[in-house]
């Protein structure tokens, strides 16, 4: 089978015979030479079939044909056979693939394709006489090439042949590689053997002009990226070339359409974009001035976006992604600043600035606010969603876009797509722009910046310097008549804006509602409610304007109401709000105490009362005021006092915030520290109202702090911890709901977590919740509720059986702890009722006990007895204490064996001394009526007055116990001092005897003579008579 070689030396044989041409010795030649033969002789076929169609074409047609030739032009008549065609488009792809392209890679090998760039190492031989015969071959066959397409000169006509129409349409790509490698041929590489080509630029620049941006475009960056990289100077030549392409009317589409294709594509790939991006920000260095460059591109890729034709998707994303990167601070692009300037320019300037009613002439076109817009939207609908961006491009108009938005909506016959766009662009800001930036335009908003907007009947809008009154308002228009029956037909909207104020206080809320920003909304309420305040103040402003703060007061309030306790606008975000409500509770109400020293005479008061202003006398007034209905008072704060209801709102308010953010805890927000503190001193005032509140915030305070501190870091591999976490948040959770059983049955949750079978140890999730569990029922203790009471009762018996001494050292702290020195007597009574409380949960405890008491008898009996002994302690808490000593005496009194000769010591010292106070007071002066009040400790639940008779006969109940435990143990010991506790018989005997007959309380008397039968029947059995 022959080679290639021998098919093409026999074809240029047999060719040259055909034409009558000299023979050549072509044996000799190698594969490549007859290849390069070939394409030279095909060259000269292309050329000759060329002036031949020229010169037909010419004949038929008018001087004034068109330059271009389409091939698929219907309706054109080929004068040549589709056989002829297909042999000419092969001829012209040997001349390029066999003649071109292989003489221009020769040349091509000594011009360096880097700056500064070394020839490769190793050996590499070149034969500079043979390059230099490639470049005059390659010189002759690109001037062949382009005589085809100007025969008649660079500024002649094309001819309208098949052949032109070939080479443009397939080949400008081929034909621009040698012309321009040829063509701009540095001096610093140029000789006399391989000179610059001059004739072909301005073959190649009238080209450039005749041929679409796309095509020119497309070939250059073809060039630019081939593979391998062209030389420097080729490189270099291109990106100038394409630079003047970009300049043309339409060379940024070309732009895009030779990196996407003419087609409606929507894909966009990212090198694609960036490449585009890369190429519009590169300033050719043609252009004498940067902004002269920029203010040619950004204007175009503007028109790209404003487009009223159909583009492809691929043409607007590249656009708005080229835009995005010229004026993004972050991409280091170094003409930000000019081109922000020149875009916002003419996107901003139309919603700005007053429109024009006509343009004069040589003013350049500007946008429609409309249509600005518009394309602001596809702008930032097609690019990257950056907060940064969206700030950049609408925080400028954002009181613009809005005054357009409110104009829009006061006008029904408005385009509602042009209306719901600009909501649009204002929630996408309103909700990726910083806190203090929203609040700042918004504020703006409010003060009235966004200029004056005018639509007219056929819907056209635009800014105005200043607006005409708007049409009389309807309600102005109302006889009275009319005025009743749109009353009583629901006519009227309440919220309507009949005054004209501006911003429309309850669009302007409904719109700050929508943003979905609970912190912007939250410090513009304060900042409304901080301009009231001083305008309020201020007794030269403008009414109007204190109405409208009013207004929008009442209608961000009125969301809050709409919504509930949950309201995502204020209580999510509450910062503020509880900075109000601490410095509410930190004035407080006022003690007891400060009230009773209030000034009751007119002289010590200043000013004027309502006493002076009073009409009605008191009397008529107390008639008329229970004649009133129960409705007329302010929801949720009936029956609290006047100085009350701030401190009451306070706390509705701190737990509307609390329901309606179930994650807030102290430790998410710091403000809840002092709010704790505050709700621990409020919740023993004497206001029973706040007293109550102030329970229950502090018992959902506690709960989210032990919440927050237990919260999971994750989840556990361990299903029964996981179960034990899952049990105690749905418990916390319960105990925050303000239904009374549901909190109750939170409780009940954490009892049943806290339980544990009999013998097994608690689990090391338990364990770690006990402190915060064991926090929740001592405040459970505390409810006034006796539900809650005995539920916390019930759990705090629950700790104490599972963990034991911990919890009982705990409850014992709480009971008797912190009463040294005097602070025993500034307990307030809410103080000793909290103690009481605890207290009668130990008793539980330490029934439940039951045998093994003893165990715990260092615990309890120390610190009971302390508090016995404790003469500045209130005489409530002392007996109280003593009861429990019973109990413990009751259960087990074993316990107190080690204990008992000091604890009988000690109730006969009291029974000695105070019962001869008793008996030795004094009686109360008479009150009015004649009576003679008695001493009672339920009068007084803080005096530390030992001579209440309730001290003597607890001492007395707690002396019997201990008398008859004696007896049992000597009857035990059948008669032995074995176990038995020395026992101080005679004494005991005596002082009971003695207290019987001389005491004053005669309970005392009665108990004291059956407690000395048992301490002489305990004698008898010490000396084994019974």
């Amino acid at each position: 089978m022959p080679d290639l070689r021998a098919v093409l030396v026999s074809r240029l044989a047999q060719y040259r015979a055909k034409r009558g041409l000299t023979e050549h010795d072509d044996d000799g030649l190698s594969l490549e030479q007859a290849q390069e033969q070939t394409a030279q002789e095909a060259l000269s076929v292309v050329a000759s079939v060329q002036r031949i169609l020229d010169g037909e074409t010419s004949s038929l047609s008018p001087p004034t044909a068109p330059a271009r030739y389409n091939e698929d032009t219907p309706g054109e008549v080929p004068l040549i056979g589709t056989r002829d065609i297909a042999q000419l488009r092969t001829l012209l792809s040997i001349v390029f693939k066999w003649g071109t392209e292989p003489l221009l890679a020769h040349v091509q090998s000594v011009w360096p394709t880097k700056p500064g760039a070394r020839p490769p190492p190793g050996p590499k031989l070149v034969d500079v006489h043979e390059v230099q015969v490639s470049y005059v071959k390659l010189a002759a066959m690109t001037r062949t090439l382009l005589s085809l397409v100007f025969p008649r000169g660079v500024h002649g006509t094309l001819p309208q042949t098949l052949i032109t129409s070939a080479i443009l349409n397939r080949h400008v790509t081929d034909v621009l590689r040698p012309s321009i490698a040829l063509g701009w041929l540095p001096k610093t590489f140029s000789t006399d053997a391989m000179p610059v080509v001059d004739e072909f630029r301005s073959s190649i620049m009238r080209l450039m002009t005749i041929l679409p941006p796309s095509q020119t475009i497309a070939s250059l960056g073809s060039i630019m990226s081939s593979s391998p990289p062209p030389p420097l100077h080729v490189h270099k030549s291109c990106a100038s070339l394409l630079s003047r392409q970009l300049i043309r009317p339409d060379g940024v589409r070309g732009l895009l359409a030779a990196v996407f294709g003419d087609g409606e594509s929507e894909e966009a790939p990212l090198e694609k974009l960036s490449h585009v991006a890369r190429v519009l920000s590169a300033v050719p260095s043609t252009v004498s001035a940067e902004q002269e460059y920029f203010r040619s591109i950004v204007p175009r890729l503007i028109d790209v976006l404003s487009s009223k034709t159909k583009v492809s998707p691929a043409y607007i994303r590249a656009a708005s992604f080229s835009l995005a990167r010229m004026i993004s601070v972050d991409s280091n692009a170094k003409h930000h600043a000019l081109v922000s300037n020149i875009l916002f320019s003419s996107l901003h300037n139309p919603l700005l600035l007053a429109t024009p009613n006509q343009l004069l002439p040589g003013d350049p076109p500007i946008l429609s606010p409309v249509d600005a817009s518009q394309v602001i939207q596809v702008f930032l609908t097609n690019t990257d969603p950056s907060p940064t961006l969206i700030s950049t491009v609408l925080s400028p108009i954002a009181t613009a876009l809005y005054a357009l938005l409110g104009a829009l909506a006061r006008i029904k016959a408005t385009d509602p797509t042009l209306r719901e766009s600009v909501r649009g662009l204002l929630i996408t800001w309103g909700r990726v722009v910083s806190a203090d930036e929203a609040v700042a335009v918004l504020w703006a908003c409010v003060e009235g910046q966004g200029g004056e907007w005018a639509v007219d009947v056929a819907g056209n809008v635009k800014r105005v310097e200043k607006c005409a009154q708007d049409e009389v308002s309807s309600l102005a228009l109302f006889t009275p008549e009319d005025l009743k029956r749109a009353e009583e037909n629901g006519d009227i909207d309440i919220d309507a804006n009949f005054l004209g104020l501006r911003p429309d206080p309850a669009h302007f809320v409904e719109f700050l509602k929508s943003l979905d920003r609970p912190d912007v909304a939250s410090e513009l309420f304060v900042r409304l409610l901080e301009g009231y305040r001083d305008l309020k103040s201020d007794g030269e402003s403008d009414p109007l304007r204190t109405l409208l703060f009013l207004q929008l007061i009442i209608q961000v309030q009125t969301q809050i109401s709409k919504d509930g306790p949950s309201s995502n606008n204020l209580l999510s975000k509450p910062e503020h709000i509880l900075s109000f409500i601490k410095h509410a509770l930190q004035a407080g109400s006022p003690s007891s105490e400060s009230v009773q020293k209030l000034p009751t005479k007119a002289t010590a008061r200043q000013g004027l009362t309502m006493n002076d202003l009073r009409i009605v006398p008191e009397e008529e007034q107390e008639d008329l005021d229970m004649d009133e209905d129960s409705d007329d008072e302010t929801p949720g704060l009936e029956g609290v006092q006047p100085d009350d209801e701030m401190t009451v709102t306070a706390f509705n308010l701190l737990l509307s915030v609390l329901e309606a953010n179930p994650n807030l805890s102290a430790r998410s927000a710091p403000a809840l520290e002092g709010i704790l503190q505050d709700t621990e001193r409020l919740a023993k005032g004497p206001s029973e109202s706040i007293r109550t509140l102030a329970r229950e915030a502090r018992m959902v305070l506690t709960v989210r702090l032990a919440s927050a501190s237990h919260a999971p870091a994750g989840p556990t591999t361990e299903p029964e911890e996981d179960r034990i976490r899952t049990t105690y948040q749905r418990a916390l959770k319960l105990l925050q709901d303000p239904l009374l059983p549901v909190r109750a049955h939170g409780l009940l949750l954490l009892r049943e977590l806290v339980t544990t079978r009999a013998g097994a140890a608690p689990h090391a999730a338990v364990r770690a919740l006990e402190p915060a569990v064991r926090d929740v029922f001592l405040q459970g203790v505390q409810d006034d509720d006796s539900y809650i009471f005995l539920n916390a009762v019930q759990g705090l018996v629950a700790l104490a059986d599972t963990f034991g001494t911990d919890v009982l050292r705990g409850l014992v702290r709480v009971y008797a702890g912190g009463l040294d020195g005097v602070a025993a007597g500034a307990l307030s009574q809410q103080d000793v009722d909290v103690r009481l409380r605890v207290g009668e949960a130990l008793g539980q405890v330490i029934r439940h006990c039951g045998d093994t008491l003893p165990r715990y008898a260092g615990i309890l009996v120390p610190q009971l007895f302390a508090l016995v002994r404790a003469a500045h302690a209130p005489t409530t808490l002392r007996t109280s204490a003593l009861s429990l000593l019973a109990t413990c005496a009751d259960t087990a009194d074993l316990a107190l064996l080690p204990y008992a000769r000091d604890l009988v010591d000690a109730m006969l010292d009291l029974l000695q001394i105070e019962g001869a106070r008793a008996a030795a007071q004094t009686s109360p002066p008479p009150s009015a009526d004649g009576t003679t009040p008695a001493l009672s400790m339920d009068a007084q639940p803080t005096a530390a007055d030992a001579r209440f008779p309730p001290l003597r006969r607890a001492a007395l109940h707690f002396l019997g116990l201990l008398v008859r435990a004696y007896t049992r143990r000597a009857l035990a010991a059948d008669g032995t001092d074995a176990g038995v506790p020395e026992f101080p018989a005679r004494r005991v005997t005596a002082t009971l005897g003695y207290v019987a007959v001389a005491d004053a309380d005669a309970v005392v008397r009665v108990m004291a003579q059956e407690v000395g039968d048992a301490a002489r029947a305990l004698e008898r059995a010490l000396v084994g008579l019974e």
